[in-house]
């Protein structure tokens, strides 16, 4: 699972920044706001076992914190 983080964290920035350039495209005020949930097996620490980064629109504070994640727990491959 370590290297699907990489992978996320590599391409979280790219989606959100188009995800921005689309609706600034198309002229839709509202925008979005996105939400990164990180859950582990039963076996992980009980503060690790879910965590959630806060709503952002600001691609820069999900990345922030998916660095701050790491893959734990599990028995094998099974988890993040």
């Amino acid at each position: 699972m370590a290297k699907v983080l990489g992978q996320v964290l590599n391409n979280m920035k790219t989606c959100l920044e188009r995800t921005y350039q689309i609706l600034k495209e198309k002229k839709i005020p509202s925008g979005f706001e996105i939400q990164v949930a990180i859950y582990r097996n039963y076996n992980s620490d009980a503060s690790k076992l879910f965590q959630v980064s806060p709503f952002s629109n600001n691609a820069d504070d999900l990345v922030n914190f998916l660095k701050g994640v790491q893959a734990e727990g599990g028995n094998g491959n099974e988890a993040v």
